[in-house]
């Protein structure tokens, strides 16, 4: 159920490999270490992911739709908690899925206020994310 892009970019968040505004400053290579989608505080991936607040309006947009409670903020906490209120093996990959997408729509709105100079929209996210998880899971059960 997963899609390769949205793996990689989770794949290098967990791994604290994405190269954010903190990281990038280390290298020398950026200066300015505001967050694109807030501005009110310094991007780093705690910041941009789940701390930020644009983030955190994106996660409540998901655990909403998907009917779970949950009020941790920590990358790793919300993986093992959302993944072990899941029941059953397909409701389990279907919720990781969905939360690898949010991950890399994050990161993909964060890119979109660097390149484009625009945020986009939490609507416009949620709505992607509801897609492409449909999407996924006609085309898993159709196999």
């Amino acid at each position: 159920m997963n899609i390769p892009k949205h793996s990689f970019i989770c794949w290098i968040v967990m791994h604290r490999r994405i190269l954010t505004k903190d990281r990038l400053a280390i290298m020398g290579i950026c200066q300015e270490k505001e967050c694109l989608l807030c501005g009110s505080k310094p991007e780093s991936i705690n910041h941009l992911f789940f701390e930020c607040e644009f983030s955190i309006e994106c996660l409540k947009g998901v655990l909403e739709w998907l009917k779970i409670g949950i009020n941790n903020t920590s990358i790793d906490g919300l993986w093992r908690r959302v993944t072990r209120r899941a029941k059953g093996k397909i409701s389990r990959s279907l919720i990781k899925a969905i939360i690898v997408a949010l991950i890399y729509h994050i990161w993909q709105a964060r890119n979109g206020a660097l390149w484009n100079k625009a945020v986009t929209r939490l609507a416009k996210i949620l709505k992607m994310i509801k897609e492409e998880s449909r999407s996924r899971t006609r085309g898993s059960t159709q196999k």
